[in-house]
C-alpha cells in the first residue's frame, strides 16, 4: 500500500491496492494470457516461432511460413519455397529473417536446406560450390552467437555465417535431434545428441560433457540463461553452471520428464520449458510455477512447440493449436515509459495490462477530507483519462474505472501509467 498527504510541496505517497476484477472473453480468459483467434487466418498450428526487432512474429504450421505484426497475419506463398518441413525460423543480424528446411532422412520428401527474407521476398541460400549448406542438406536449427554470427546446425556438419563469409566445421557430427543449438556467453556453441551426452564446440576445438554426470538420458540442450547457466532436458531437467549440476525432477517441475518439449529465457531470467502435454513451467530460480488448462487457456493437448520474447519481455508461445502470448504486469514495471511521466510528483512507477475488466481503486487516506484525482497516460506520457472524487472521513474509498479515456474510448488492454495524488 502507498500513502499520499499534500502539504505545500511535500507529497507522500498514499496506499494503493489495485484490484482487478476480470470479465473477459474467450480470447482473454486468464489473467495476463491471451490466445489468438486463428479462426479466420491461415494458421492452424505453430511449429517454429520467432519475433524481429519491429516486433513481427514469424511463424510457421510446419510446411508454410506467416508473419503476424499483431493485427494482421500476412502468409508466403514464394514458389522459390519448397514447401516442405519447416525445422526452424531465426532472426540475425540486420534483422534478417531465416528458415530452415529438411525433413527426416526416412521422409520421401528431398530435404530443401536454407532460406533467407530480403527485400520483401524469400530467397534461397546458396553458398557457391563449397556445399557447406547443400540444397540435400537438412537444416534443423540455428542460433546467434555474442558477435552477431549465425550459426546453423545441418544434418551432419555446424556452420557459421558472419554476414559476409561462410564457415564450416571440417569435423563432421551427427545432429539429428539436436534442436535446439544454443550459445553460452562464452561462445561455446551447445547441441544435444539425444543420449547421456552434450557436446559444444568452443570456437577451436569440439569437446563434450555427460548431462549430470552421466545420469541423464536423452539430452537435449534446452537454453542457457543470463548467469550463463546451461538448461538440459535428460529424464528430467539439468542445470549447468560452473561445471556443477542441479536436477529438478518432475515433482518440482510438474511436466513429465519424457514429455519436455522446448524451452526460454525471458528478460527477468525466468527459464520457461514447455511440454507436449499441454503444460509451461515456470522457473524463478526459487520457485516452479505451472500453467496448465486450470490458470491459463492452454489445453491439455497442446505440444508446446516454441517460446520467444518480444521488446517488452513478454512470451510470445507457439503450440500444436496456435499462437499465444503472456504479458506479465509485474515485469513491465520499467519497460517503455518516458522518465518525464515517471520523474512527476506522485506517479505510480508501474504499467497496469488492463486487459478485460473493470479496476477498482482501494486508497487509504488519513486525512477527514480528502480530494483524490487519478489520471491515467499512455506509456508516452499522453494523458488518457482523469477521475477525481472527494471524501469527508478517514479510511479506505473504493474509486471505479471502467477502462475507458474522457474521449470514451475503451483503453482495455493497452499499457497505461497511473497517478494518484491528494
Amino acid at each position: 500500500m502507498i500513502h499520499i498527504d499534500r502539504k505545500g510541496k511535500r507529497i507522500l505517497l498514499f496506499s494503493i491496492l489495485l484490484l482487478v476484477l476480470i470479465s473477459m472473453h474467450n480470447t482473454y480468459s486468464f489473467p495476463g494470457w491471451a490466445k489468438y483467434d486463428i479462426s479466420n487466418s491461415p494458421l492452424k498450428r505453430c511449429y517454429s516461432l520467432a519475433i524481429d526487432d519491429h516486433g513481427v512474429k514469424w511463424i510457421s504450421d510446419r510446411y508454410t511460413i506467416y508473419s503476424f505484426d499483431g493485427k494482421a497475419w500476412t502468409q508466403y506463398t514464394d514458389k522459390v519455397l519448397p514447401g516442405t518441413c519447416i525445422n526452424v525460423i531465426t532472426v540475425g543480424r540486420n534483422n534478417t529473417v531465416w528458415a530452415g528446411f529438411g525433413c527426416p532422412p526416412d521422409d520421401s520428401i528431398t530435404n530443401e536446406g536454407l532460406f533467407r527474407f530480403v527485400d520483401s521476398k524469400w530467397e534461397k541460400v546458396t553458398v557457391g560450390n563449397s556445399g557447406y549448406v547443400r540444397e540435400s542438406n537438412a537444416v534443423y536449427s540455428m542460433a546467434n552467437d555474442r558477435k552477431g554470427n549465425l550459426w546453423i546446425a545441418a544434418v551432419s556438419q555446424l556452420v557459421c555465417y558472419n554476414g559476409v563469409n561462410w564457415l564450416t566445421l571440417p569435423e563432421k557430427v551427427s545432429l539429428w535431434g539436436s534442436n535446439p543449438l544454443v550459445v553460452d556467453k562464452n561462445n561455446n556453441k551447445w547441441i544435444g545428441t539425444g543420449n547421456t551426452k552434450a557436446r559444444f564446440y568452443n570456437d577451436t576445438i569440439w569437446d563434450s560433457v555427460a548431462i549430470g554426470g552421466g545420469q541423464g538420458i536423452g539430452g537435449m540442450v534446452l537454453a542457457v540463461d543470463s548467469t550463463n547457466a546451461v538448461w538440459f532436458s535428460a529424464q528430467g531437467v539439468w542445470k549447468r553452471t560452473s561445471g556443477q549440476w542441479v536436477f529438478f525432477d518432475s515433482t518440482k517441475t510438474q511436466l513429465l520428464s519424457a514429455a519436455i518439449t522446448v524451452a526460454g529465457v525471458d528478460k527477468m531470467n525466468r527459464k520457461w520449458i514447455g511440454s507436449k502435454i499441454g503444460r509451461i513451467a515456470l522457473y524463478n530460480d526459487t520457485t516452479w510455477h505451472l500453467f496448465d488448462s486450470t490458470n491459463s487457456p492452454l489445453q491439455a493437448n497442446d505440444r508446446i512447440t516454441a517460446i520467444a520474447f518480444d521488446g517488452d519481455g513478454s512470451a510470445w508461445i507457439g503450440s500444436s493449436t496456435g499462437l499465444y502470448h503472456y504479458e506479465n504486469p509485474s515485469s513491465l514495471i520499467k519497460n517503455g515509459v518516458k522518465k518525464s511521466i515517471l520523474s512527476e510528483p506522485g506517479c505510480k512507477t508501474g504499467l497496469l495490462n488492463s486487459s478485460g475488466g473493470k479496476f477498482f481503486f482501494t486508497v487509504s487516506s488519513h486525512n477527514t477530507q480528502s480530494n483524490i484525482t487519478i489520471d491515467f497516460f499512455t506509456i508516452d506520457g499522453c494523458k488518457l483519462k482523469t477521475i477525481k472524487a472527494q471524501y469527508n472521513s478517514q479510511g479506505e474509498h473504493i474509486i471505479g474505472w471502467d477502462g475507458r479515456s474522457d474521449s470514451g474510448k475503451d483503453i482495455r488492454g493497452s499499457k497505461i501509467v497511473y497517478r494518484i495524488t491528494q
